[in-house]
């Protein structure tokens, strides 16, 4: 049998749809059709049951989030739609009455964490993206603030806080001599700035004067489905402490590359400010977050199998030098040195 690290997406996505068929054996459900939605980080199923109702069975990647963390994702979700009117992906139990369950399968190396979601119709906001649309985006993405503000995790849960400059399992690799040589002298010079840049803001913003609080760290316009006017989300996979600043950053990065994007983002501010005040701390500090999301992404493709590939390694500089010049100049013009007194 060919090894799973081995195997095409599709190979794998073969192998993962056993296991999960094995998963769902768990639950109080009858399955009909198990259908790939996508098999990226991790290999999401379409559930079509035979009554009729349609789950999203999630699989996880082994060690990138443990199963704590997932636990954590899932309590949170299930306090939104507790204490909230807001629409997320509703975590479902299985028989013994366990959010997150572990399932196995001939041909996969590990055991995967899987958690089964109720179905949300609709589309990606990406696809329908409006001024509209942002705004009750932006008004969303407040009422999320708001609720992660208020809400208490337990003291053992041990989330990840947004207080670095990379992820810790991902080795730094920005700086080494690959990524010197694949910048020019004054695209390499820009890099450091940034680097500096954004470190001293993590160390400024993450002093103990201020408290951090529960974000989505992912809320991108990917994963917020649209439907009959309404906006849905999900995918809280990537929660942790952090600031507000922080997760409209990692927003704003996504759709920073639209024709449309300073409509987007005003009418996603103006939509914030009407239900909770916009929560920069001053004037280009989510510039600069925009710039720590693309400094992260940038050393996930270094660090991954790419950095040997020449040729995405020099498109992906490519991409970077063009897409992030821009904002961090935008922030640089605004930066004031006392702001850090």
């Amino acid at each position: 049998m060919q090894p799973f690290a081995f195997l095409t997406s599709q190979g794998r996505a073969r192998r993962l749809r056993k296991l999960a068929l094995e998963a769902l054996q768990q639950y109080d459900v009858e399955v009909a059709r198990l259908r790939l939605v996508n098999n990226e980080t991790n290999c999401t199923f379409r559930v079509d049951t035979i009554d009729g109702s349609t789950f999203a069975l999630r699989v996880s990647v082994p060690e990138v989030h443990s199963k704590d963390e997932i636990e954590a994702e899932v309590a949170w979700q299930l306090a939104i739609a507790r204490e909230t009117d807001i629409p997320v992906a509703l975590p479902l139990p299985s028989r013994s009455g366990d959010y997150v369950i572990t399932a196995e399968a001939q041909g996969v190396p590990e055991e995967r964490q899987c958690v089964l979601f109720g179905w949300l119709r609709g589309r990606p906001l990406e696809e329908v993206a409006s001024p509209a649309g942002f705004h009750a985006f932006g008004a969303l993405a407040a009422r999320l603030h708001t609720h992660g503000a208020q809400y208490v995790r337990d003291a053992g849960t041990p989330l990840r806080i947004l207080n670095a400059l990379y992820p810790v399992e991902i080795p730094e690799m920005i700086l080494d001599e690959t990524t010197t040589g694949l910048f020019p002298p004054e695209g390499y010079a820009l890099l450091l700035e940034m680097h500096a840049a954004v470190r001293r803001e993590l160390e400024w913003l993450y002093s103990g004067k201020r408290e951090a609080q529960l974000v989505h760290g992912d809320l991108q316009w990917w994963n917020v489905m649209a439907y009959r006017g309404h906006l849905q989300v999900i995918d809280f996979e990537d929660l942790r402490w952090a600031f507000p600043v922080q997760d409209i950053a990692i927003t704003f990065h996504y759709t920073a590359c639209s024709d449309n994007y300073q409509r987007l983002r005003d009418a996603f501010q103006a939509g914030y400010e009407s239900v909770a005040p916009w929560p920069e701390m001053y004037p280009g500090q989510v510039e600069l977050h925009m710039v720590h999301r693309a400094l992260d992404l940038f050393n996930y493709v270094l660090a991954s199998t790419l950095r040997y590939d020449r040729n995405l390694l020099e498109g992906s500089v490519e991409s970077f030098q063009t897409h992030h010049r821009e904002t961090f100049n935008r922030w640089r013009s605004q930066f004031d040195e006392r702001t850090y007194l």
